[in-house]
């Protein structure tokens, strides 16, 4: 009895020595912070869809934003693995244009002879991307207090071509199209190299919390592009195959066509386009439990 008396004080002696103290606390602490890493990890999951306005830069607009504006529409799925951080995958459907008549008017300023090109473009794309979003403030739809912050956006894309239609006229006077293709002249044919480009991305936004489970946004997006044939115009050899097929009946100068083609290029100036768009996110768990927030509320 006198044996079990003596181990029962040591270990309250023990417990209330500082030392022991400044452990607990210590192992709270740690414990807290687990489990608040732990808390964070089950974020919400988000979805939702997006429409706007998007444009291009390139041989046919070198520095007019918003010119020739189009429609944009898309939809994406978002991980948020933090308050500050989330995964975003979109995909988005737009139709891009230039015209080389437009952007003379507006720049006043005949650059590369716009104005005797009159070259034009319409081509339509779809794409998908991965990015990053980092908000500045802390931020997670429902909340009642970090309800809105500012974001930025970093990440990498792929844009498909779906179609191409353009022309211009070259220096010889003739006049040239552009397809899907590549750029001709009757039946001499500058082969198109492709219809896939790989993206960087980047953009900025500012979100807002509407609702427990709805959150709505704005974003400018910028995808710039690592090929010179989003426009169709490209400087690419021509089919030779076609030109020596047809050269002896139509009597077509190869030299002069390449001249014509090469002339009206810009091949380091590569094509970028642009998104303005707002959407609105629905935020939801796939385990269906709520996950507590109180310490942004």
């Amino acid at each position: 009895m006198g044996i079990r008396r003596k181990k029962l004080n040591d270990f309250v002696t023990f417990a209330n020595d500082n030392r022991m103290k400044k452990l607990v606390c210590i192992l709270a602490c740690f414990s807290m912070i687990m489990g608040g890493s732990q808390l964070l990890a089950q974020k919400r999951n988000e979805a939702g869809f997006v429409v706007g306005d998007s444009y291009y830069l390139g041989e046919l607009n070198p520095g007019c934003h918003f010119l020739n504006n189009h429609l944009t529409a898309g939809v994406f799925y978002k991980r948020n693995f933090s308050d500050r951080i989330s995964l975003k995958i979109a995909s988005n459907y737009t139709t891009l244009s230039g015209n080389d008549t437009a952007t003379f008017h507006y720049l006043s300023n005949d650059i590369v002879g716009m104005e005797t090109r009159k070259g034009s473009f319409t081509t339509s794309i779809v794409d998908m991307s991965a990015v990053c979003e980092i908000n500045f403030l802390k931020y997670f739809t429902g909340a009642r207090k970090n309800f809105w912050s500012p974001y930025l956006l970093v990440g990498v894309g792929a844009t498909y071509q779906l179609s191409l239609d353009g022309s211009f006229v070259g220096e010889s006077g003739d006049s040239y199209y552009t397809n899907m293709t590549g750029v001709g002249y009757d039946t001499l044919m500058y082969q198109k190299p492709g219809n896939l480009s790989v993206n960087f991305n980047f953009g900025c936004g500012v979100k807002y919390s509407l609702s427990e489970k709805i959150g709505i946004f704005a974003e400018w997006m910028v995808n710039k592009t690592f090929v010179d044939w989003l426009d169709g115009f490209y400087q690419e050899m021509p089919n030779k195959s076609v030109y020596d097929s047809y050269n002896a009946v139509q009597q077509i100068d190869y030299d002069k066509r390449m001249v014509d083609v090469q002339n009206i290029c810009n091949t380091a100036n590569k094509d970028w386009y642009f998104y303005f768009q707002v959407g609105l996110s629905f935020a939801f768990n796939f385990n269906n439990k709520n996950v507590c927030y109180d310490h942004l509320r």
